[in-house]
């Protein structure tokens, strides 16, 4: 990890449900006549274009994309962490040396806003973004995009900022990956998040989720990572939900939209089960447990370019330790989340 990580868990934040109550409560007051020290993006950005740029462009517009908290260090080292896709701040919660989060940091936002290091904030105003005005005539800019992301900008004189592509690619930290995004994105993503049966109508059943908890993660992962051997191995079909027709049951793992549930221990023996894994791939490559691994393998299932062509074996080998990282963090999350929601019963896994 490049720093401390923080537990999502653990942070106290206030959670607004609508945009009009976080302007009823966001601490304008707390901050204004603050000076900023630094800026931390918790966690993983999205950022192709600063790594790729615009065709016929030799500049790009300073923004990017973050699921998990934006972080506004100041000089008297108190923070601000805002997630503003889901409407929630909180305060003096997630430690300044603090940098990782569900996933690695992968950008240094003070390259990247540099303009704004030591600068004061006079005035903070939240209509449909909030923008921190400083007395450079910088401005920082958070928006919604309508996914589970606040779009971070830099603005000057209502203009948002341009720099040449590559000042803004040295902002890039190199981080290999395969991200785990914290809450619910509706696009082509898996939802993992715990889960109970509840009585329906006409004698059927549906599901209570704690949605707090839920994690996505991007379907092509799921199939990159072997993940979805991991679901086929620990399904349990006396667990299906009976939703397409009374007396429907299924037999195997459903991969749009239907939820398959896994009971707490069998989520354990999954857990239990991904360890495994990883200690083949990291002690014993050779395992004939890890062909299957090997033979689906392409240089396209990694989650950044491959820059030189190598067999493939050689690249996988080369890599392990980027599905073990993705494995670790896994794991971790749903051991956290069975631990925050211990009154529920399950952990559904559904795909897009």
């Amino acid at each position: 990890m490049n720093g401390k990580a923080y537990n999502r868990f653990e942070r106290q934040k206030t959670q607004c449900n609508t945009l009009h109550e976080l302007k009823e409560v966001f601490p304008k007051g707390h901050v204004t006549g603050k000076r900023i020290k630094a800026l931390t993006q918790i966690g993983a950005a999205d950022s192709w274009w600063l790594r790729k740029g615009i065709p016929d462009k030799d500049t790009v517009d300073c923004w990017f994309w973050g699921n998990e908290p934006f972080v506004i260090i100041f000089d008297d080292d108190t923070t601000l962490e805002i997630q503003f896709w889901n409407y929630s701040f909180s305060e003096n919660q997630i430690a300044p040396d603090v940098q990782d989060g569900i996933n690695h940091r992968d950008l240094d936002v003070n390259i990247l806003y540099n303009e704004l290091l030591g600068a004061g904030i006079t005035a903070v105003k939240l209509e449909n973004s909030i923008t921190f005005e400083t007395d450079t005539g910088f401005a920082l800019v958070l928006k919604c995009t309508g996914y589970n992301r606040t779009a971070c900008c830099l603005y000057r004189g209502g203009t948002p900022v341009s720099k040449p592509l590559t000042e803004c690619s040295k902002a890039l930290l190199g981080t290999k990956q395969y991200t785990i995004d914290e809450g619910h994105n509706p696009g082509g993503f898996f939802w993992i998040r715990p889960a109970n049966k509840i009585p329906s109508a006409r004698g059927m059943e549906r599901l209570d989720y704690a949605f707090d908890a839920e994690i996505s993660i991007l379907d092509t992962y799921v199939y990159d990572t072997r993940l979805e051997s991991f679901m086929v191995d620990y399904f349990n079909p006396s667990l299906s939900m009976g939703y397409r027709s009374p007396g429907y049951e299924t037999r195997e793992v459903e991969w749009n939209l239907e939820p398959n549930l896994y009971s707490y221990e069998d989520v354990r023996n999954m857990i239990s089960g991904m360890q495994d894994f990883c200690v083949l791939l990291k002690d014993d490559f050779e395992n004939p447990s890890l062909d299957t691994l090997k033979e689906g393998f392409e240089p396209y299932h990694l989650p950044f370019e491959i820059e030189h062509e190598k067999p493939k074996l050689e690249l996988l080998r080369e890599n392990v330790d980027v599905f073990i990282d993705f494995y670790e963090r896994l794991c971790n999350q749903l051991e956290l989340m069975m631990k925050q929601c211990p009154d529920y019963a399950y952990i559904d896994f559904m795909g897009p």
